[in-house]
């Protein structure tokens, strides 16, 4: 089931987010210092909690467990997909 994140989704949230950007970028920019010291899941918790409005465009796939994000921009006329993770496992 696809449906809107809510706060006590972050913790899933952030390690779905986290993983896909170290397996996606890191062997592009090949830098370990942004990958495993300012890629950081609870730097993202605090993030989306500091900022609740970032939370309000995000979809999750949830079929008991957390499986996908979506990140979005939504207007009256358009979505825009800003980011797109899925759990790998």
């Amino acid at each position: 089931m696809i449906r809107k994140a809510a706060a006590t989704d972050l913790s899933r949230i952030a390690e779905i987010i986290v993983f896909g950007k170290r397996v996606a970028y890191r062997s592009i920019f090949h830098n370990d210092l942004v990958s495993f010291q300012e890629i950081q899941v609870n730097h993202l918790i605090e993030a989306y909690r500091s900022n609740p409005l970032l939370l309000e465009q995000m979809l999750v796939y949830d079929d008991g467990i957390i499986k996908g994000v979506i990140n979005r921009k939504a207007s009256a006329d358009s979505i825009e997909l800003c980011e797109f993770y899925v759990e790998p496992f």
